[in-house]
């Protein structure tokens, strides 16, 4: 109570600041004690200041000349990105200089919507038709190569968007739910299993996932998830 007392006392003599009202003994008590504290009369609420960098946005572009980039995932000195019929690997050791190292086309139809990496491994969701497609690649940096090892076909005939991983588990938000793989086996991807579908949303889109929870937000009516 009595620091609520002194909470409000310094907010009291802050506002009466503001109109110029000193005549009450209230206000001059809150005056004594804020050069008690070292608080200048004239104090007002400071809001931090954000400083944006100087760099110029438009260093380090790059423009495929085929598709359209959709999602990007960054791993060590590469982007790797969904470029909608094309997955492409980006060196950005130098990242006003980034240079397309390796690509391979989207298999059997559909395009790249979003990507994640697990090692050496890139997975890419696939939207297709009445159907949802996990792409499975190896990226071998010393080459460079990206090479596609197999995929996996959602069960549930939803369609695929973005994607998380975690541990063995790939975490797939689907048009209208979640999908939840086991890909402890990844350098196989016919061992991939489906371990749990949750039917919720719709036109779901972003995921993030932390060490207990996933978030899905729903493009319809920009609900989320947890």
């Amino acid at each position: 109570m009595k620091k609520l007392i002194f909470v409000f006392a310094i907010i009291l003599g802050i506002t009466t600041l503001a109109f110029g009202q000193y005549e009450d003994e209230a206000t001059r008590d809150s005056l004594r004690l804020m050069e008690e504290m070292g608080i200048p009369s004239d104090w007002e609420p400071s809001s931090p200041e954000i400083t944006l960098p100087t760099t110029d946005f438009d260093e380090g572009y790059i423009n495929f000349g085929r598709g359209g980039a959709q999602q990007v995932a960054i791993d060590g000195n590469y982007a790797f990105v969904a470029n909608l019929g094309w997955v492409e690997v980006v060196d950005i050791t130098n990242p006003y200089v980034p240079v397309v190292i390796a690509s391979h086309p989207s298999p059997g139809g559909g395009n790249s919507y979003d990507v994640a990496v697990h090692g050496n491994y890139i997975l890419v969701t696939r939207t297709t038709p009445g159907n949802g497609a996990l792409d499975v690649y190896y990226f071998d940096s010393a080459v460079p190569s990206l090479n596609y090892i197999g995929g996996y076909h959602s069960e549930t005939l939803d369609q695929y968007r973005d994607i998380a991983v975690r541990g063995n588990r790939a975490f797939i938000v689907t048009r209208s739910g979640l999908e939840v793989l086991n890909i402890q086996n990844i350098a196989d991807p016919s061992s991939i299993t489906l371990e749990k579908y949750i039917e919720i949303g719709f036109h779901n889109k972003g995921i993030a996932v932390d060490d207990r929870l996933v978030y899905v937000a729903g493009g319809h009516g920009g609900g989320l998830c947890a």
